[in-house]
């Protein structure tokens, strides 16, 4: 815990809380770096996944999200790598002995889909609202339905494949929603939040209906 800096809350439900943080350690430039480009810290920013509060406040919730927060590290160091799966950066030393103290430190992803669907959204309603005429009409509509084969082929296409991986490795999601799919710094879109997954025995999957 002392190594990570925490910089802001991302996000807070019932079983956990999501914290922007740094390493704390900073790094000492060197001569040319201090020229070029003037003071450089090591500031590679990471989520920090740790128990909430409301899950702290009682000991029924505590022991339940205790045991999504060990199940959801446990599940990610399990997984093979995939490029469309949250990466899991380490968890902290005392995970294991005291989980409600613990934390995950995950790769950090600026922003979610639910949150750039509502950015499409008020942009389509921004465009709406101006008076253009047919012509220009024309060409923005074919433009959004490129736009719209675009997005699904780019983010439906790939959920449903990284969703067949994850089932492929005997584990059930169990929470697929649009905040919880997100988008790295260059646009690669990653599932993450594995608090609700489980491991499951194919043996016992078949007799399922």
């Amino acid at each position: 815990p002392e190594e990570l800096q925490v910089l802001s809350t991302l996000g807070s439900g019932a079983f956990a809380t999501v914290l922007e943080a740094e390493h704390a350690r900073q790094e000492t430039p060197s001569p040319t770096q201090r020229a070029s480009k003037g003071r450089r810290t090591n500031n590679k920013r990471f989520a920090l996944k740790r128990l909430s509060d409301e899950s702290l406040s009682c000991s029924k919730k505590k022991a339940a999200a205790s045991q999504c927060l060990l199940f959801e590290a446990a599940i990610l160091k399990q997984l093979p790598e995939h490029k469309n799966i949250i990466h899991l950066r380490g968890v902290s030393s005392n995970l294991f002995d005291k989980p409600e103290e613990g934390f995950l430190v995950l790769e950090l992803l600026p922003e979610t889909l639910d949150k750039r669907i509502q950015r499409l959204r008020n942009r389509m309603m921004v465009d709406q609202i101006g008076v253009v005429p047919q012509r220009l009409r024309l060409r923005d509509s074919m433009k959004s339905r490129k736009e719209q084969y675009l997005r699904i082929k780019n983010i439906g296409v790939v959920i449903a494949d990284v969703m067949a991986f994850i089932h492929r490795n005997r584990i059930l999601y169990r929470d697929l929603k649009p905040s919880n799919i997100g988008f790295d710094a260059v646009g690669y879109l990653r599932i993450f939040d594995f608090g609700l997954a489980r491991q499951f025995d194919p043996n016992e999957a078949k007799n399922l209906t």
